[in-house]
């Protein structure tokens, strides 16, 4: 897989289960901890089902689904939706997350993804997931 993202914003090389998957426009730094990183905008491949991956995505007693269409990434099956949440937590209710997600059969699934609470910060990084999923490429399911 080879991700396309904006020329002057960062991404981490180190620790390895973080290497190019999350992406900002400020320096990304790694908790001590190692949890997760703060970053607007992620792209995570995983072995989940895409159809498992998509349910768990737009569960309706978590997520309200605000837009949902089937659509294409590097050639392969993918989901573009909106959603809000409005289960309890991690998130804050009315949270949003704007995501791909693509189809790599056997393989699983890839996230394109961003959320937080709607702004001009939540309107840019979803820009840069469009941008980023229509310019990055995935291999073809084996």
């Amino acid at each position: 897989m080879q991700v396309v993202y904006p020329a002057n914003w960062y991404t981490v090389d180190e620790p390895p289960q973080y290497a190019c998957g999350f992406f900002d426009s400020a320096p990304i730094v790694i908790p001590p901890d190692q949890t997760f990183p703060d970053a607007p905008v992620a792209v995570l491949a995983d072995e989940t089902p895409y159809q498992q991956a998509l349910d768990a995505l737009t569960d309706p007693a978590k997520w309200k689904v605000l837009s949902k269409k089937a659509t294409k990434v590097s050639g392969l099956p993918a989901t573009v939706a909106e959603v809000s949440w409005i289960g309890r937590a991690p998130y804050t209710v009315g949270t949003q997350r704007y995501f791909y997600l693509v189809d790599r059969g056997a393989q699983g699934s890839v996230l394109f993804v961003t959320q937080g609470q709607v702004g001009d910060a939540y309107t840019t990084d979803k820009q840069v997931v469009d941008l980023m999923a229509s310019k990055s490429t995935i291999s073809a399911p084996n």
